[in-house]
């Protein structure tokens, strides 16, 4: 499974990476940090699964979801 992650703050992406990657299978394919660049993230390397953060700098995580969501 490719992950992806969205969170502004880069020790909380850090320690979810950790964590995710101690399943088998599981592997953390790209990091972002607002939801522009999880728009384009996404649009790059398409992952299984976007985990992203709700409230971030410039368009939230919901905004970012409903934009790619409209790709």
């Amino acid at each position: 499974m490719r992950v992806a992650l969205a969170d502004h703050h880069c020790l909380v992406r850090e320690a979810i990476k950790k964590v995710l990657e101690a399943f088998a299978g599981v592997k953390v394919v790209g990091e972002c940090a607002s939801g522009e660049e999880a728009i384009e993230l996404v649009r790059e390397i398409t992952p299984d699964i976007l985990l992203t953060e709700i409230i971030m700098p410039g368009i939230g995580g919901l905004e970012a979801l409903h934009r790619i969501k409209m790709m």
